[in-house]
């Protein structure tokens, strides 16, 4: 009892361990998150997941619930969402664990690249689940649109498919890593950092992208799988930081679109990877290395071809928008200006303008609308400050009874600037009554206006009526008195009335321009042109997510001022005309796997073939010794069925010298008792005995040489002729006891290299065949011819039979077939005898040509 405790207590303590990494990894991935707060475009807490799950067990599931949940509840999503994510997210952990297992036993379907198809189908499938379940429940309960669902659903479904293709697979490597390999995983790492640090890091690395899958290749063959994630996690590493600091060959937009496109080539290295490792494991990687390195040369140069190509086209685009940009910067003020000269032929017209007539004004001309970015349109009055009482006192008179004079520091200037007149009064009333000419800015924007009789503008400043402090300006126009306009300097000064004015807050102004349409995915940073002036006036949003790589700067005049502008594109989303290098990539990396499979697919077959070859070679060889010992087994009680055929031929071959030894003994005895003995006589009888006595010892030997198993005897010279007379020594009592004729033929000795006693063995078979097929015949004989033709000596035996059907030569020659009663053949004696002639490098065959029974034995001839 006290041990379940104790291993519930440790269980509770490893959900915990578990949910704080999973929550962990979660928030760090979430840095990279841009289009929404909870997806991000790589997302490797899903491939910690189902690591955990795969090794630990689904037991560990809530861990991973639990640390979604509070992931998303963090970020301030809804309950439901949050609950939602969690059920989707867990549901894609556990069917990875599922897809994985049952993907990994597809060995027919998948063959050597069976776990990588593994990887590969169990991330796609799986991260499915969580991107629907997750987005709808986002876009369900108002956390996102429904009208980004697509580009959201795909950054998700990428993000999580791409965590689970790098994590998974090296939780599985790390669960089986040996130490020992560790210092080797290390000096990759410390290499490959300083090879993805010079092609990643600056933009002109970005044709060389390449080279980083043969660091890839170099790291499988020196470390295999370990060497693969090392290398794959190291190019991940230096990537992310160089996207997070916007710099690098990935700067095609936003930090997110980076990403996006940045995963194109990823996903490429880290199927490569894959791949690279099946080589490994399979023994062939060795002999695609110049197959893979000649299509990630093709496929880096057509890459390079293509970014180059797309920059060239970025670039005259970029230059071609910011050219309208600053074409359409100029005919938006040119639009002010004229508002601002529709108001001074209004005070032209009439020489009083009341407040209420500039307010019926200003919203029949809807400036509010048209302004775009200004604050309002007023009028500025010359005034000597003598009259100022009698000058605020009429503009009290007209309605304006919040009317008093507001200076900005000097005060000792004989005229004063004064606002009578702003719309809308709304956002604009802290400037009714300010003196503009106490303050050096204003004062000289609106003097050089009175003095060069065109529009001018004020360096940055800050305005009276915007309680949020921001940089702003303001725009003059000069009303003179009379109809004609001064055309000299003192005719100007002497003449000017006043000012039409608008108030402009530089961030409204410049982001209204970049709303357009047009504009909308630049990004942009404006700051003044002098170092006094040198701050930021108007920046768009998360203008420093952007690469500072495409930034392009321009310093663009608006009336008496110039501004700075640094402008970059952001592409935003999947999907990007910019893209195009990116899938060329991806597609030429792809192709090359294509064929480099294709080529390994080739090779592991031949390899295959040939351990099916050997497998199949070792089970035949094993059965030919098998075959083989029956083979010998069946020779042996062959030859014991010809022995007992024999039989009675050879007991009288052996009773006949038996009975001359026993007549000679008794007529020796005769002899010895004879007086005088005839020594002569008995001599004589005693070597008839002795000739006996060795023709039943040659009969004896004959019979124990044929009869003893002769499979391990050596090949030895033997004389073709010996072995002949020795085989008919055995039978040639039976033939004779038959009334068989004999008819021997030998040209002359010759020698061959052989085992006798299986040369014995088939010469004694055909003897018998014979001899079965005559037996009954009224005309019987044998005949045996020795003669040589060329390099081989033959020996023909032909009986009087009338020779064998066609229909059973066909088969006569194969195992266990034969025309002879049961019981009195075995159906083996030709196929042995035919087996044993072709091992001693001869031919055995049957002459259909002789008219009789005919077989021919040839052997070749030894020196």
């Amino acid at each position: 009892m006290k041990k379940k405790s104790v291993n519930n207590l440790f269980f509770f303590f490893r959900i915990i361990l578990f949910t704080l990494i999973y929550f962990s990894i979660a928030k760090m991935s979430l840095s990279f998150a841009t289009i929404h707060n909870a997806v991000s475009p790589i997302w490797p807490p899903t491939g910690f997941a189902i690591g955990l799950l795969y090794l630990m067990g689904l037991k560990y599931l809530p861990a991973i619930s639990i640390g979604v949940f509070i992931v998303n509840y963090s970020l301030g999503s809804s309950l439901p969402a949050v609950f939602a994510i969690a059920i989707g997210n867990s549901l894609e952990a556990a069917v990875g664990v599922y897809l994985y297992r049952w993907l990994n036993e597809q060995t027919e379907t998948f063959g050597i690249h069976k776990r990588t198809f593994a990887f590969i189908l169990t991330a796609a499938l799986s991260a499915a689940i969580s991107a629907c379940i997750g987005i709808s429940s986002l876009c369900l309960f108002e956390s996102a649109s429904w009208r980004d669902f697509d580009s959201l659903a795909l950054t998700w479904w990428t993000g999580n498919a791409m965590g689970t293709i790098l994590f998974f697979p090296m939780m599985l490597a790390l669960s089986k890593t040996k130490f020992r390999k560790i210092p080797l995983a290390i000096a990759l790492v410390v290499s490959g950092v300083g090879i993805s640090w010079l092609v990643m890091m600056f933009p002109q690395g970005a044709p060389y992208l390449f080279i980083l899958f043969v660091y890839l290749f170099l790291s499988v063959n020196v470390a295999g799988e370990a060497g693969a994630l090392s290398s794959i996690t190291t190019v991940l590493v230096v990537a992310l930081y160089s996207i997070s600091n916007g710099n690098g060959v990935f700067f095609l937009g936003s930090s997110n679109s980076n990403l996006v496109h940045f995963q194109l080539f990823f996903s490429s290295l880290c199927i490569t990877g894959f791949f690279l490792i099946d080589y490994k494991n399979e023994k062939i990687f060795k002999s695609l290395t110049w197959i893979l390195m000649g299509g990630w040369l093709l496929s880096g140069i057509l890459f390079a071809g293509f970014y180059l190509k797309s920059l060239q086209l970025s670039e005259a685009e970029f230059n071609t928008k910011i050219e309208k940009l600053e074409a359409y910067i100029q005919s938006k003020m040119e639009r002010n200006i004229t508002a601002l000269q529709s108001g001074a032929g209004l005070f032209a017209a009439k020489k009083s303008i009341t407040h209420e007539e500039w307010k019926s004004f200003f919203e029949q001309l809807n400036l509010d609308v048209n302004l775009h970015g200004l604050l309002g349109l007023g009028k500025i009055t010359r005034v000597d400050k003598k009259n100022l009482d009698h000058f605020f006192f009429e503009m009290k008179r007209n309605g304006q009874t919040e009317a008093h004079y507001k200076s900005l520091g000097a005060d000792d200037l004989a005229d004063a600037y004064i606002i009578n007149l702003i719309e809308p009064i709304s956002r604009n009333a802290p400037a009714i009554g300010l003196d503009v000419g106490s303050e050096k800015n204003r004062r000289e924007a609106a003097e050089l206006s009175r003095d060069s009789g065109t529009p001018a503008i004020t360096n940055s400043i800050l305005l009276v009526q915007d309680n949020k402090k921001r940089a702003g300006f303001l725009m003059f126009y000069p009303l003179y008195a009379g109809l004609n306009t001064p055309t000299t300097l003192e005719e100007k000064r002497s003449k000017l009335v006043g000012w039409i004015y608008t108030p402009v807050i530089l961030e409204n102004f410049f982001s209204s321009i970049f709303k357009n349409k047009e504009f909308e995915d630049l990004t942009y940073l404006v700051k003044g042109s002098d170092e006094e002036n040198d701050k930021t006036f108007a920046m768009s949003r998360n203008f420093n997510l952007y690469s500072r790589n495409g930034i392009k700067k321009r310093s663009i005049k608006m009336l008496n001022q110039i501004y700075n502008f640094e402008i970059g594109t952001t592409k935003n989303g999947i999907a990007s005309a910019d893209s195009l290098p990116s899938w060329v990539a991806a597609f030429t990396s792809l192709l090359t796997l294509i064929v480099a499979a294709f080529v390994a697919n080739s090779l592991t077959l031949g390899t295959r073939a040939q351990a099916l070859a050997k497998k199949m070679t070792l089970e035949l060889r094993s059965n030919a010794e098998l075959i083989e010992k029956q083979q010998m087994k069946l020779i042996q009680s062959s030859k014991m069925s010809s022995l007992g055929e024999m039989a009675s031929g050879i007991a009288h071959e052996i009773n006949n010298p038996l009975t001359v030894i026993n007549s000679k003994l008794l007529i020796l005895e005769k002899n010895l008792n004879a007086t005088p003995l005839d020594v002569n006589k008995i001599r004589e009888h005693i070597k008839q005995i002795e000739r006996t006595t060795l023709r039943i010892a040659k009969i004896v030997k004959g019979l124990s040489a044929f009869s003893r198993n002769t499979e391990d005897d050596p090949m030895e010279p033997a004389i073709l002729t010996q072995i002949l007379e020795d085989t008919l020594e055995l039978c040639r009592e039976r033939f004779i006891n038959q009334n068989m004729a004999i008819k021997i033929n030998i040209q002359k000795p010759v020698s061959v290299l052989c085992r006798p006693h299986q040369l014995s063995q088939v010469l004694m078979n055909l003897f018998s065949n014979a001899y079965d097929a005559i037996v009954n015949q009224e005309d019987k004989w044998i005949a045996v011819d020795v003669f040589s033709e060329a390099n081989f000596v033959k020996i023909r035996i032909t009986d009087s039979g009338p020779g064998i059907p066609e229909e059973i030569t066909e088969k006569m020659m194969e195992p266990f077939f034969t025309t002879k009663e049961v019981g009195k053949g075995t159906g083996l004696g030709l196929s042995i005898s035919k087996g044993i002639i072709e091992e001693h490098g001869g031919h055995f065959s049957y002459d259909k040509t002789s008219g009789h029974t005919s077989f021919v034995i040839e052997l070749p001839i030894i020196s």
